[in-house]
């Protein structure tokens, strides 16, 4: 979901802001879902995004499936993949709770929390900075 190249891996790290990217492990029923689908090759694959929303901020997916953090618009939701399974979304504003935080990717298709929400900060595994990256 986000460039492909070499990133330093800060373990451990306890304070993110917004467009940290972070390695984390997805909730189960996730991951289950993207082994299943073939996104990941197994279902303990971390998952590398950015940091969309942290505890108190709200994001919205709207009725025309647009997705939104903190009032700025991030991109669509598509309700189906390429193969033409459905992609598990809600439609409604949410709050992100107190020691949780909002995943997301610039990328159109990436599996991210516009699909299964904020995720529990001791899921994520390492803050990481991209070094070199190619796009």
């Amino acid at each position: 979901s986000l460039a492909r190249g070499l990133y330093l891996a800060i373990p451990s790290f306890h304070t993110y802001s917004v467009g940290d990217v972070v390695v984390y492990q997805p909730p189960q029923e996730i991951a289950v879902l993207a082994e299943e689908r073939g996104y990941i090759s197994q279902p303990d694959m971390p998952f590398l995004k950015k940091v969309g929303a942290i505890a108190a901020d709200h994001y919205e997916i709207k009725p025309d499936l647009s997705f939104w953090v903190s009032s700025h618009y991030i991109g669509q939701v598509i309700t189906q993949d390429e193969e033409g399974r459905r992609m598990p979304y809600k439609i409604g504003q949410f709050f992100v709770p107190y020691g949780y935080l909002l995943p997301i990717s610039p990328h159109p298709r990436s599996l991210d929390g516009r699909y299964y929400g904020s995720i529990p900060l001791s899921d994520v595994r390492a803050k990481v900075i991209p070094i070199f990256t190619i796009d």
